[in-house]
């Protein structure tokens, strides 16, 4: 989802805490990643762009562990 809608939601830090506890979490929205709307094609869906952007970072977030 886009920064702005992040946001909104309430309770992030008790929600990833929990997911924490239940194995490996990294939350993409802390990151600088993807932080400009051109990457969504809408509020919840990324593009092709932001797809590739996303993918990359995964992968080498992946290989690191």
């Amino acid at each position: 989802i886009t920064k702005f809608q992040y946001e909104l939601f309430k309770d992030k830090k008790i929600f990833d805490n929990f997911i924490k506890t239940k194995g490996g979490y990294y939350n993409y929205n802390d990151s600088n990643l993807l932080q400009s709307n051109i990457y969504f094609g809408d509020r919840n869906h990324l593009n092709q762009n932001g797809v590739e952007l996303f993918n990359a970072s995964l992968i080498k977030n992946i290989l690191e562990k």
